[in-house]
């Protein structure tokens, strides 16, 4: 009995140490509401921006000049519909993500219901817990991206571990190293589909084995500085185990 209690103990730990599953999600093609015009609403609104949102729809008055220079752009989908703003004038249709940005937690915490009550997922600022998931602190780097999070914690804190992060990725130069795996590992799948459809079990495990030596045993420069004419030399020698020297003797 002791030690079932001390399991249970111990589950219950490690979901209070892991209480946020992270995700990269797919906004392409979808439709975000975010309820406040201001500041905080402004960065809400560049983050769906740059991560593709289909539609951004922003509901808040005295509206803060970076959402009208990303309206004025004109590269995504921006309705702002200005003014005071309650629950029922908001449109719901269609929507994939909420956000509320605004200085009124007992309205924030209405729209929150509203947004569960349709089943959509929402991120209340300054109030985690209405929240569905958080903000993290973020990394971009060409295909790379990172996120800190503290579970809505310490955002500050998250911040200075971005920015120690962000030095550490520079200065490895991952950023090319992402881009140049990522052009290895899709001449090497065209080069290797077999079948009808393109896919074989077999052949994708040896495909994926040998992307994995590559990726444990080059450094970061070294797939940085991969050329075209480096990664046509790496494909002739699939599925042999390569290293750096093979392609750049000394």
């Amino acid at each position: 009995m002791n030690r079932l209690i001390s399991q249970q103990h111990r589950i219950r730990s490690l979901g209070e140490e892991m209480s946020s599953l992270l995700l990269a999600y797919q906004l392409r093609g979808k439709k975000v509401v975010v309820i406040g015009a201001g500041e905080v609403a402004a960065g809400r609104v560049k983050a769906c921006y740059d991560a593709d949102a289909s539609i951004i729809e922003v509901y808040g008055k005295d509206v803060h000049p970076d959402i009208l220079a990303l309206e004025e752009d004109g590269d995504r989908t921006i309705e702002i519909f200005e003014g005071a703003v309650r629950p029922e004038n908001v449109d719901l249709e269609g929507v994939s993500l909420a956000f509320t940005a605004i200085d009124d937690r007992k309205l924030s915490a209405e729209f929150v219901q509203l947004f569960r009550n349709k089943n959509i997922m929402c991120n209340a600022a300054d109030i985690p817990e209405l929240c569905d998931f958080y903000f993290g602190s973020t990394i971009n780097r060409g295909p790379l991206q990172v996120l800190v999070s503290t579970n809505g914690n310490a955002p500050r804190l998250a911040r200075r571990v971005r920015q120690e992060l962000e030095h550490t990725v520079d200065q490895l130069g991952m950023e090319g190293a992402f881009a140049k795996v990522g052009k290895l590992r899709e001449e090497l799948r065209k080069m290797t589909v077999t079948g009808e459809e393109g896919y074989d079990p077999q052949t994708v495990k040896k495909r994926m084995k040998w992307m994995s030596h590559i990726c444990d045993k080059f450094t970061f420069s070294q797939m940085a500085a991969l050329t075209d004419k480096d990664i046509g030399k790496l494909l002739a020698l699939y599925p042999q185990k390569v290293s750096y020297s093979d392609i750049r003797p000394s």
